[in-house]
């Protein structure tokens, strides 16, 4: 047991932690300006069709030309940029390039701002410069290198019910997602958190996740989900090979 302070000692230290308190505010205010100022710039140039400017067909070569990507943003950040480009009337299709991730990854992570109370406008502007219907997002609770089913119903068993699997949020997460230039700590994060999840399923027949999202009385969904879990260890673990971390 750690022995208790003097009141000098803890004045100190209550001093210090308020200096780094305010220290972080300050830090977190500079995130959301730059995060904002992001987001607006994004806008205008989409709006404004400036790849053509450049003599490029589309969106997508702009940003990965001028290098505009966030790969390593992850998190409640990830979401919060998804949902304030998707505000901007950006499709799925155009978000996906500016966070460096797939446009199904996009949409779980739009899926998750819904849950959490965030709305999408009812059209998006394609890159054609026309307005068009968005494209519906159902609110499910997914995080980064969370599995979770959009439909809870227990009676229905239809390969729509599958789990998600964000794959590319667990490595952006863990710092991993875009990174090709060798071995590196959080490659071998990634492949730790691999085996702790493959381990889980071979050992108990469902990680604690699942037993936590899924009824027990349907041993068929959870052999689908177990199914996936293997499939997203398969695609990471191919990604850790590629640094040279795989065992």
């Amino acid at each position: 047991m750690q022995r208790e302070l003097d009141v000098g000692v803890a004045r100190v230290k209550v001093n210090r932690l308020r200096l780094r308190l305010a220290e972080l505010d300050r830090q977190v205010g500079v995130l959301d300006r730059l995060v904002g100022q992001v987001v607006k710039l994004a806008l205008e140039l989409y709006e404004a069709q400036a790849w053509k400017a450049f003599g490029l067909s589309t969106w997508a070569e702009l940003v990965e030309a001028e290098r505009l990507v966030l790969p390593r943003l992850g998190g409640s950040a990830r979401v919060n940029v998804a949902m304030e480009l998707a505000a901007g009337n950006l499709s799925l299709r155009a978000i996906a390039p500016v966070l460096g991730i797939s446009h199904g990854t996009v949409k779980t992570l739009l899926a998750k701002g819904i849950a959490e109370g965030g709305t999408l406008p009812p059209v998006t502007l394609s890159l054609d410069g026309k307005r068009r219907p968005s494209a519906r997002v159902v609110p499910i609770n997914v995080i980064a290198g969370e599995l979770v089913h959009a439909d809870s119903s227990p009676e229905s068993d239809s390969d729509s019910n599958a789990g998600v699997f964000d794959v590319e949020g667990f490595l952006a997460d863990v710092g991993a997602l875009g990174v090709d230039h060798g071995p590196s700590d959080a490659a071998v994060l990634a492949e730790l958190h691999l085996r702790e999840l493959m381990d889980s399923i071979r050992n108990m027949g469902a990680s604690e996740l699942v037993v936590q999202r899924l009824p027990e009385a349907h041993p068929a969904r959870r052999r689908r989900l177990a199914a996936q879990f293997h499939a997203a260890a398969e695609l990471m673990s191919d990604v850790a090979k590629q640094w040279g971390v795989a065992a």
